[in-house]
């Protein structure tokens, strides 16, 4: 094996390959050398073909550097909750997709009562108190699960990094079960003009919302759709849980067949490709735009109220339940694995249920 090579950067190292080459030449590795808990160690950085430099290996030199001092100040004292949550920051959360939502929920809700106490001080009590003030302010369960949520990946990072080795208080904390069903669907005149709207912003968006709520689909299982899940011979249609998996027969309203009809329908192809090729993994913000337009979400505070696009599925369901659809039918179409999962729509039924209390008087009064 070749032997490491010093470069002019402190502490990092090459080393040419035997049979790699790069630029007509041995290709190189970058390798960087310093103390871990008080032992020499060796990390590899990558190798020059891939686009690695030297400078590059010696940042994150410094970066490791930098990061042990830290390691070494804080680990062996017992950190405030504040000092937990700026080391959380700066090494983890403010890199994630909703970080302003994380930091703005510490300093709102645990700062002021936990931030100056020491992890270790912090009891189950002292959670079970900050549950029970949420709580009793009307908070939301799902609000108060994400406080107490995040004070326990705290703890749990922590840990992780051996700077804390104490108990994490969350664990032996019941917590508000969250009720995320909803059950917020269009009314017939506010589901053609959420249509209508998203034609004129995107025929893309509006091709994906007619399906689903004239099929009760999921988005995932629209956006999955290839050629061969299409019969239009049959109007009849196969949603799909993975490329190749069948979950279901979906029956197509003549709708959804007029908007099929106009598309290339190709057997290995998506029927609903992205523009640039391959498959879509969430819906365009279109839909959420065209909602607020409308002004569906107006006065809606809790999340489970609001139209998202799987309200097009609800919307689907609760209309087959007012036309007077069983329970068991409806949920034989949305492909629901038990009864219960249908259940959330029996209030809509109540000309059925009265009639069913009446057939035992009937059959007893004969």
């Amino acid at each position: 094996m070749a032997r490491y090579l010093k470069t002019k950067f402190t502490g990092v190292f090459s080393q040419p390959s035997a049979t790699r080459k790069h630029q007509g030449r041995p290709d190189q590795a970058w390798y960087i050398v310093y103390q871990k808990d008080g032992k020499r160690k060796w990390e590899k950085v990558g190798w020059a073909s891939e686009g690695y430099t030297a400078a590059m290996a010696s940042h994150l030199r410094n970066e490791r550097l930098v990061q042990e001092r830290e390691h070494g100040a804080v680990v062996n004292r017992d950190l405030t909750l504040d000092e937990a949550f700026s080391i959380l920051w700066e090494r983890h959360a403010r890199n994630l997709a909703r970080a302003a939502d994380e930091r703005d929920r510490y300093k709102v809700h645990l700062q002021p009562i936990l931030g100056a106490r020491t992890m270790s001080s912090i009891a189950p009590t002292d959670v079970e108190k900050i549950r029970d003030d949420l709580v009793g302010k009307g908070r939301a369960p799902a609000t108060v699960r994400h406080v107490i949520g995040q004070l326990g990946r705290i703890y749990n990072f922590m840990a992780k990094w051996d700077m804390y080795n104490g108990k994490n208080p969350v664990l032996k904390v019941t917590l508000p079960r969250e009720d995320n069903r909803r059950f917020r669907f269009l009314t017939p005149e506010e589901a053609e003009a959420l249509l209508r709207e998203l034609k004129a912003r995107s025929e893309h968006v509006y091709c994906l919302a007619m399906m689903s709520l004239y099929t009760g689909m999921r988005a995932g299982e629209i956006m999955r759709m290839r050629g061969e899940h299409i019969d239009l011979a049959n109007a009849q249609a196969w949603a799909t849980k993975t490329k190749n998996s069948f979950d279901r027969a979906v029956y197509l309203p003549e709708p959804v067949m007029e908007m099929l009809r106009q598309k290339e329908i190709t057997p290995g192809k998506l029927v609903f490709p992205r523009p640039k090729g391959g498959t879509y993994d969430r819906v365009s913000h279109v839909f959420d735009r065209a909602v607020n337009a409308l002004g569906l979400n107006n006065g809606r505070v809790e999340r489970r109220d609001r139209v998202v696009f799987h309200t097009l599925r609800h919307t689907f369901a609760s209309g087959q339940v007012i036309q007077g659809q069983s329970l068991y039918m409806v949920g034989t179409l949305l492909g629901h694995k038990s009864p219960q999962m249908t259940q959330r729509y029996a209030h809509l039924a109540p000309e059925a249920q009265r009639a069913a209390v009446l057939a035992i008087e009937n059959y007893l009064h004969k």
